[in-house]
């Protein structure tokens, strides 16, 4: 059975500089909010308890004052928690639009793989992640990985190695940049090699044989 493509969710938050201001700013409205909501309570209570005229916000002369400042306070809180809502949603949006137009570029899969382009991608960047200590994108795994894609008919054998590396650098961002050196180290790859089997499988569970 295929599984569904997961709609993207534009309202989560994934820098976390934003993440923090965002409950720094919902925690400040919470107390704001409780603070007013108290406030009132107790006036109402003392109203109640002391009569009419008695209350807090007849002793304390800058009671409304107070709650005017609290109010505006509470207002420019939640207008700032929009803005970030709504910083957040277009970012993620403009993101995800810029992943399918890299995706999309030409792309070397073919079959059943394109319906799961998305999640192929999200594997193939953590097979080509650099190394430790590296700059470059690590072209064996990253070989192996497109030897099983080939294996399984989801990339054509006779694409070429340039081709394929131009593709892979543009939707990791990891640079390898000798494409004779890609390209042999695609044809050293073989479907012996234990990486290749097991690539196999994982990219069986993506298109879901």
């Amino acid at each position: 059975m295929r599984s569904q493509k997961k709609k993207p969710n534009y309202f989560r938050i994934n820098n976390p500089i934003v993440n923090k201001l965002f409950l720094w700013l919902l925690s400040a409205g919470a107390i704001v909010d409780a603070t007013m909501l108290l406030s009132l309570l107790a006036n109402e209570i003392s109203e109640l308890a002391w009569g009419g005229g008695a209350g807090i916000s007849h002793l304390f002369e800058g009671f409304y004052r107070f709650m005017d400042i609290l109010s505006v306070l509470l207002l420019v809180l939640f207008m700032a928690i929009f803005v970030v809502v709504l910083y957040t949603y277009l970012s993620n949006k403009q993101e995800q639009r810029h992943k399918e137009d890299l995706s999309k570029a030409e792309s070397p899969l073919q079959g059943a793989a394109t319906e799961h382009e998305e999640q192929i991608i999200d594997l193939l960047m953590t097979i080509a992640k650099p190394l430790p200590g590296r700059a470059k994108l690590n072209r064996a795994r990253t070989a192996q990985f497109l030897r099983a894609l080939m294996e399984l008919g989801y990339v054509d054998k006779n694409t070429a190695g340039k081709t394929l590396m131009v593709w892979i650098e543009t939707v990791t961002e990891y640079k390898d940049g000798n494409a004779s050196h890609f390209q042999q180290a695609i044809k050293d790859a073989t479907p012996q090699d234990s990486n290749v089997s097991e690539f196999q499988k994982q990219i069986r569970q993506i298109v879901g044989e």
